[in-house]
């Protein structure tokens, strides 16, 4: 064997284990972050959460009941003490003629108030902030970005153009944002990286490992059968 091929089988061998290590890692990225899923009895997976406690809401239902029959039979017979009404009886009555609160006093100048101070900077702006802050150049960082041209000039141009979440995320990896700038520059276009999606964790898992070359990561959403950047 020559010293050339030598040396080439160990450089992939190298790469390999590379890879390996990456995808076990993120494995195990996916398996800590990623939020549980149940199936209902119809195979559909939905999200666990405090609503799913079928027994209490039986429990509750039951306690209605029992209450609702109790104040049927007291209703029946001759009219209770007021030491007696205070055991469950007229309680129902207390509440249905409890005064509802009146909602809050607004008008356009608080709504615009609230607005000034909750509003945040469009994608646009955010955007041009970290390539000015970057200190590069706006081509180098669309090329990075797999981006055409066109689509670039519009963000550019627009301020309130809207883009996919594919092209928000290739950006920030193109400006290889860390993982709460990213969040930030993704909010201001509309979206976010959730845990519930596997996606949008190998998106988060490549922002937080530093693996911002678009063609790794779309090698590795690849592996897992998913939807690449640039498609």
């Amino acid at each position: 064997m020559s010293r050339q091929r030598e040396l080439a089988n160990i450089k992939n061998w190298n790469e390999k284990n590379i890879v390996n290590d990456i995808l076990g890692e993120l494995r195990r990225y996916l398996k800590l972050n990623q939020l549980p899923e149940d199936k209902n009895v119809n195979g559909n997976i939905t999200a666990s959460g405090p609503f799913e406690c079928v027994e209490e809401i039986k429990k509750i239902k039951e306690k209605v009941k029992k209450l609702s029959a109790r104040r049927t039979v007291v209703e029946d017979t001759e009219a209770p003490s007021r030491s007696e009404s205070r055991c469950g009886v007229d309680l129902f009555d207390s509440v249905a003629r409890a005064p509802i609160a009146p909602a809050a006093p607004f008008n356009r100048h608080t709504i615009r108030h609230y607005m000034n101070n909750q509003q945040k900077p469009s994608f646009n702006a955010m955007l041009f902030d970290f390539i000015d802050a970057s200190g590069e150049k706006d081509s180098a960082v669309y090329r990075r970005a797999y981006i055409d041209r066109r689509v670039f000039s519009k963000i550019r141009s627009d301020a309130d153009y809207h883009p996919s979440k594919e092209t928000a995320i290739a950006l920030a990896l193109a400006l290889k944002l860390t993982r709460e700038n990213a969040g930030e520059l993704l909010e201001a276009a509309g979206y976010a990286l959730s845990r519930s999606s596997v996606f949008d964790l190998i998106i988060s898992f490549c922002i937080e490992r530093g693996i911002f070359d678009i063609c790794d990561v779309n090698d590795i959403l690849e592996y897992f059968s998913l939807p690449q950047l640039g498609e």
